[in-house]
């Protein structure tokens, strides 16, 4: 039914989108720890959320995909007191960084954008050097299992 309005390459991205969601901090780290290696990103498999089916999107639907995703954090900014919410931020300020060092910003977004208290985001994405508000924490797959059970998962 919807596959039937949408571009193929569209409903790649409509499928892939809720496993992402659930991978976009990982995969941030990934990626910016290997962007040197860029160039070599062809492909990425994972298992879709709702049925574990195996999904492939190519390097090039990956960075639009995660563009995508910009856009839906942005919809769940706190709309104020961002200065007490930095924690709440940092996946946006993360994945902008990312996006923008990798060239592969292709969302138009307001940086002037203020908080009630006049806190902007450029305030909040800054230097790229000063993106991290918290250590990172590694990320343990379980060996067997479900890996999107956040519930088998540990950080450290």
């Amino acid at each position: 039914m919807l596959a039937s309005i949408l571009t193929p390459d569209e409903m790649d991205h409509v499928q892939a989108f809720p496993s992402i969601l659930r991978l976009v901090a990982p995969l941030t780290t990934a990626l910016r720890k290997n962007l040197h290696r860029k160039q070599h990103l062809q492909s990425i498999k994972f298992h879709r959320l709702i049925d574990n089916e195996v999904i492939t999107l190519s390097g090039q639907q990956l960075w639009v995909q995660l563009n995508y995703h910009l856009i839906h954090l942005m919809d769940f900014l706190p709309i104020a007191e961002w200065s007490t919410k930095k924690r709440a931020l940092e996946r946006f300020a993360q994945l902008h960084s990312l996006l923008s060092d990798a060239g592969e910003l292709h969302v138009k977004i307001d940086l002037n954008l203020s908080d009630s208290e006049g806190l902007t985001l450029t305030d909040i994405v800054g230097d790229p050097i000063a993106v991290s508000f918290r250590p990172h924490h590694r990320l343990y797959l379980p060996a067997r299992g479900n890996p999107y059970d956040s519930r088998s998962c540990r950080s450290s």
